[in-house]
């Protein structure tokens, strides 16, 4: 792993993760019988259980309790997210390099903030950062990319180098969020020290070219795993609704078998698809 892919990885949500204070919230009895079920259960069975689902499924069960969250952030069993990885029917994007499984599910499925805890409500994930957050925490944590920018050597300060987010404009009644772009402090300072370690011109010209193609290829990466994800998505979204149509058409048949008019759907409180 070079330096900066460890700086990256030390920054992310790997590290993060385990600074984070959050209260957690009671169980409701169908998460209880299912962590149960799971924590009764030997090891070995439940891995080869959990050899069968996806990445989304799967990181759904470590949310679950604590227990099954460290069983699965294991490093032992990287293998079983691998597989689950894997099992998808459209897989997803490759893993970059030097992120452990586990990290990537986290980062492409996952909705909570890593420095709060919140779910819900964050931003895209940041790909550069390797690390996910509400924009509160993203304006409190990350200065302004412009304000870093200003601080590196000219030599490369506009050729496309600097690790960068973009948080967009989010519109509300009430007010308007600007969009911001922001910087990461350690990341950058790492790549100043690299620069600055270098002795001759064609040294720097090539870490330069070197690094633009690194961002180049984050940004267009994270583009697929954000494309990745809302294709997921709808298509989840789509096999729900058939499943649904599917009950309501056999349950709808089975009333209008007991003679309960031309439109038994009347009778659950919705339309027959």
């Amino acid at each position: 792993m070079t330096p900066i892919q460890s700086s990256m990885a030390d920054t992310g949500v790997e590290a993060i993760s385990h600074k984070r204070s959050r209260t957690e919230q009671p169980e409701d009895e169908g998460a209880q019988s299912k962590r149960a079920f799971l924590e009764d259960v030997p090891l070995d069975v439940v891995l080869d259980i959990f050899s069968y689902l996806d990445s989304y499924e799967l990181f759904s069960i470590s949310r679950l309790s604590r227990g099954l969250r460290d069983i699965l952030m294991d490093q032992s069993i990287e293998s079983v997210w691998r597989t689950a990885r894997k099992n998808w029917d459209w897989e997803p994007p490759p893993i970059p390099e030097g992120m452990s499984e586990s990290c990537y599910a986290d980062l492409l499925l996952g909705n909570h903030c890593h420095m709060c805890g919140q779910s819900g409500g964050c931003e895209p994930t940041f790909w550069f950062f390797r690390v996910r957050c509400c924009r509160d925490c993203a304006y409190k944590t990350f200065p302004f990319f412009n304000s870093l920018k200003q601080k590196q050597p000219l030599a490369y300060r506009d050729k496309d180098v600097l690790p960068r987010e973009i948080i967009q404009t989010k519109r509300g009644s009430d007010k308007t969020l600007p969009r911001r772009q922001i910087g990461h402090q350690a990341l950058t300072d790492q790549l100043k020290e690299e620069f600055n370690a270098l002795k001759t011109k064609e040294e720097r010209a090539s870490w330069i070219e070197s690094k633009r193609q690194k961002r180049a290829a984050v940004e267009a990466h994270a583009k697929e795993c954000n494309d990745w994800y809302s294709n997921m998505l709808a298509i989840r979204r789509f096999h729900r609704e058939a499943e649904r149509g599917q009950a309501i058409r056999k349950t709808t048949l089975g009333l209008g078998s007991l003679g309960l008019g031309s439109n038994p759907g009347a009778a659950l409180g919705t339309k027959v698809i």
